[in-house]
């Protein structure tokens, strides 16, 4: 059997017995976590590897996922923080106090460059407040000045997020 038939063998086989395979897991829950352990980095860079062979395909299947259940996740956001409103509270506290306790300078310009920020655009920190590498290893702490900051359009910076690679960013 050629690869391609067999993917889609397998295909069928996952659509028409889809209640087979989630009893199947329950059951060998403890087997499925120990294969995991035992080939993490194997599994995480066979992961890596689809996701950067096919990450348009993931994007857009991701898109189209959130827009069929915004209004669900919309609901499941509101429940959630109903449900944990003194958790969110602490986690905002804590973040507001993580910046104040690493602003320096002229708080008056920061609050200048916050409020002239361009529409679509948003306030991005060059050097991250908590920056990681591509493993996700938390490897720089930036600092909350006006020569940190940076406007960047919401799309790169949503893509950024915390990253940070040392060598494109120089201040």
């Amino acid at each position: 059997m050629n690869k391609l038939k067999r993917k889609e063998y397998f295909k069928k086989y996952r659509l028409a017995n889809k209640d087979k395979i989630k009893e199947w897991r329950e059951a060998n829950k403890d087997k499925i976590k120990e294969y995991y352990q035992n080939n993490k980095d194997k599994l995480i860079k066979q992961m890596k590897e689809y996701y950067l062979a096919n990450r348009d395909k993931l994007l857009e299947q991701t898109k189209e996922h959130y827009l069929a259940n915004k209004d669900k996740k919309k609901e499941q956001m509101k429940e959630y923080y109903l449900d944990n409103k003194g958790h969110i509270a602490i986690k905002s506290r804590n973040r507001i106090q993580n910046i104040k306790n690493r602003t320096f300078g002229d708080i008056k310009a920061i609050n200048e460059f916050y409020k002239n920020c361009p529409k679509g655009y948003h306030v991005d920190h060059i050097i991250p407040l908590k920056g990681v590498n591509e493993k996700g290893e938390h490897i720089v702490s930036g600092l909350h000045t006006i020569n940190n900051l940076q406007y960047l359009p919401a799309k790169e910076n949503h893509e950024k997020y915390n990253k940070f690679y040392g060598e494109y960013y120089t201040i």
